[in-house]
């Protein structure tokens, strides 16, 4: 994976990313699959998803006020482009992170995920299909 350190890439592995679909609560974590992120999919005949934050770009802390004026930006984003998308939250395994607002954003393809990472100066996101593991996936 391009552009991330190895203690980067350590913290982004040792996180559980949920998402709140209704009433579920689902937790992903990479290298392993959601199911419920796949029925979820295959009730909307979709098969892609995508989970990123709009904070603390490139890993750099950024206040609370500024996070959340930037996870704002990204869900205007995410609505102008047309995906579905539940709130969620990055948690880190131990506290040396704080959890950062994001969203799983459903039938975004990978490309436009990307795009929108970038956007948002994200060093990574975590991206899956229908019935596969999720993987995390550089924005460099």
């Amino acid at each position: 994976m391009k552009q991330l350190s190895e203690e980067l890439l350590a913290a982004y592995l040792a996180t559980t990313y949920t998402a709140c679909l209704g009433e579920l609560e689902v937790r992903i974590r990479v290298g392993s699959r959601c199911p419920s992120i796949d029925r979820e999919l295959a009730e909307r005949n979709l098969s892609c998803w995508a989970y990123l934050t709009a904070c603390n770009p490139g890993s750099q802390p950024l206040s609370a006020v500024e996070n959340r004026d930037r996870h704002q930006a990204l869900r205007s984003a995410v609505d102008d482009g047309g995906w579905a998308c539940y709130p969620g939250a990055g948690i880190p395994d131990t506290s040396t992170w704080e959890p950062e607002e994001s969203l799983l954003i459903l039938g975004i393809q990978r490309q436009a995920a990307l795009q929108l990472a970038r956007r948002f100066g994200q060093l990574a996101i975590v991206w899956g299909t229908r019935d596969t593991a999720a993987e995390l996936l550089s924005s460099a």
